[in-house]
């Protein structure tokens, strides 16, 4: 991989796309000096708050055995923290802010990326929609596009396209809505038949009368007609009818339920709507639904570019909205300090908005994937330009404090994800999150590990996925450790 990032740097287009972000980078810059902002760093050694997903960088210091840091997410307490405590000097904060995320990297996605965010003092809805449309339209003032853009609530898209990420490039494909379902009609002069073969067995199972080219599913199945919505215009089946779709979309959903499991659809301090009408503290997960908050998503050609919302400013709020999250992964614990600052600043009011610099970048340029506008990207695994991430030795577990056991629970779980990142058809997802952690506890609930016993296990694991169960038993029942092990995982 070291190697492959030579050729990556040497690549003409690469290099173009850098000094493209530079250019840009510095009208991003511009626009918000020439708007009376004050750029403020904010750490990268941060407070664990997991605000977007399970996963954290974990920083481990000598200074500080077997504690942590994390790398932000975003700096999304940081900046709320800017302006209660300094709005009557910085009313208007920006910054280009280093996220970092562990997840698995796509044409869109980075472990870590560059974004712009800002925050503004008493900001309302209307003031950060007009931010970020400012923005983008600076940027793309670069390659001379006039940014004709489309204003939609999330439940005008859904209703009309069935996505929270509309792509208007395409204006057919429209949803027409009658008694308990949906039809999705393409029309004749837009779609080749012979194009159908590849859709999503959810829609062939559901398509009525090929010679209209009608789709028929139950309403609850919109979101599946319009991902394929979008998967046919950034797939090239449909005819284009132009070449760029700028959507602000309004009013986004407060929370996301599922089951009993309420999660926040943007971010935990997004304010809702309905702030003195409705008591948050008592409502049942499937009433959370309607609800509405004060947000707005950008999106360009069907992929989300930029968030914003106005943030709750009541303490009481506050800990009412997270404890509707107390069976999802947000921790109450970890907004200890934003509560704190919400009841020592009772006047504190401000909204403001996170914009995927790079993700802007990666649509400007028209590359096949964001890593085509990094310097030194990652690979989609994780492993960074020098070779990283590198194995701690002996001496280095003592030095940061971690256990025996906590040593045996890292191998472990290394071995898990290199045994389950090599099975056939591997596809990285929840499942495999899953799969990896199930394997790790079990890896790691015998203290008799020992190197051999996982290179067994990874043997006899191998013989699993290649259909041959009797050699991997065979192979496994010669050693009663890795036997039991891998019985447990085969399950």
């Amino acid at each position: 991989y070291f190697m492959n990032n030579y050729s990556h740097l040497s690549n003409t287009d690469v290099q173009r796309n850098l000094i493209l972000k530079s250019s840009i980078l510095q009208k991003v810059m511009n626009y918000f000096f020439d708007h009376s902002f004050t750029y403020v760093s904010t750490p990268y050694l941060s407070y664990p708050t997991k605000e977007y997903g399970d996963g954290e960088f974990l920083v481990f210091s000598e200074l500080h055995p077997g504690k942590v840091y994390a790398l932000p997410h975003s700096p999304q307490l940081y900046k709320q923290h800017i302006i209660a405590n300094t709005q009557k000097h910085i009313s208007k904060y920006f910054q280009l802010a280093r996220n970092f995320r562990p997840e698995h990297a796509d044409t869109t996605h980075l472990q870590e990326f560059d974004q712009v965010d800002f925050e503004i003092a008493d900001a309302n809805l209307e003031t950060i929609i007009k931010t970020i449309e400012e923005v983008v339209i600076a940027c793309f003032k670069t390659i001379n596009v006039e940014c004709q853009i489309t204003r939609l609530t999330y439940d005008d898209a859904m209703k009309s396209f069935g996505s929270d990420s509309p792509d208007l490039r395409w204006n057919g494909g429209t949803f027409n809505h009658e008694h308990d379902s949906v039809s999705f009609i393409l029309p004749d002069d837009e779609c080749d038949t012979s194009s159908f073969t590849s859709l999503p067995p959810e829609i062939i199972h559901t398509r009525i009368a090929e010679k209209d080219h009608t789709f028929t599913a139950h309403i609850s199945n919109i979101q599946i007609l319009g991902a394929f919505r979008n998967e046919l215009v950034s797939s090239g089946i449909v005819t284009l009818h132009q070449k760029w779709s700028f959507v602000m979309l309004t009013y986004l959903p407060l929370c996301s339920v599922k089951g009993e499991i309420v999660s926040p659809f943007h971010h935990p301090q997004a304010q809702p709507v309905a702030v003195s009408e409705i008591d948050y503290s008592n409502m049942q997960p499937s009433a959370l639904s309607t609800i509405r908050s004060k947000s707005c998503d950008f999106i360009i050609n069907g992929c989300e570019v930029a968030g914003g919302n106005v943030r709750i400013d009541s303490h009481k709020l506050q800990t009412d909205i997270l404890k509707l999250y107390k069976k999802s992964n947000v921790s109450n614990a970890a907004y200890e300090p934003l509560l704190n600052m919400l009841k020592s600043f009772p006047d504190y009011s401000s909204g403001g908005a996170a914009i995927g610099f790079d993700r802007i970048i990666y649509l400007i340029s028209l590359q096949k994937s964001i890593q085509d506008t990094q310097s030194f990207p990652m690979s989609h695994d994780g492993k960074e330009f020098f070779g990283g991430p590198f194995s701690l030795k002996d001496h280095e577990y003592l030095m940061y404090g971690l256990s025996h056991q906590q040593k045996l629970v890292i191998e472990s779980r290394n071995a898990a994800i290199e045994i389950v990142t090599n099975k056939k058809n591997f596809v990285h997802d929840k499942s495999h999150i899953l799969e990896v952690e199930k394997m790790a506890m079990i890896l790691a609930d015998s203290e008799k590990i020992e190197p051999d016993d996982l290179v067994t296990l990874k043997i006899a694991a191998h013989w699993h996925d290649t259909g041959r169960d009797d050699l991997a038993i065979e192979h496994s029942n010669h050693d009663e450790v890795s036997s039991s092990l891998f019985t447990q995982w085969a399950k």
